[in-house]
């Protein structure tokens, strides 16, 4: 993100690491007391004065390909615009939230599955925000 934007101290930089939701989620190993699945995702938002930034990174653990990124520069019209966030808790585990990130690019969004902790939080009301 520091390349794409204005941004350099990393602290200003709000991080939300989760698995992207790929098919059933049946493929997934056990770290210590952790699930870990094959789709690590992270969500990275930033901002600079008015410019406001959303970083998808997506990596697939199954291939040897390097991780995808895209950049949203949210203080662009056409780009703030396009995008919505939905959430939600997981009935089964309220540990789990499910937050669906539809933009530009994907209309059809990405789910990620994160823990319902601050960094979550944080993230969302930052988004939100954001896109208001």
């Amino acid at each position: 993100m520091r390349d794409e934007s204005e941004i350099r101290d990393t602290k200003k930089f709000i991080v939300l690491h989760g698995y992207r939701k790929s098919g059933a989620m049946r493929l997934r190993r056990r770290v210590g007391r952790e699930m870990v699945y094959p789709f690590p995702t992270s969500l990275l938002f930033g901002e600079h004065g008015n410019k406001k930034y959303v970083l998808i990174a997506k990596k697939s653990l199954l291939k040897s390909a390097p991780a995808d990124y895209e950049m949203i520069r949210l203080h662009e019209p056409e780009e703030s615009e396009a995008i919505r966030v939905n959430v939600q808790t997981d009935p089964q585990n309220e540990e789990v939230v499910e937050l669906t990130l539809y933009t530009k690019h994907d209309p059809h969004g990405i789910t990620v599955f994160a823990r319902n902790d601050y960094h979550y939080r944080d993230f969302v009301n930052a988004i939100q925000s954001a896109i208001k």
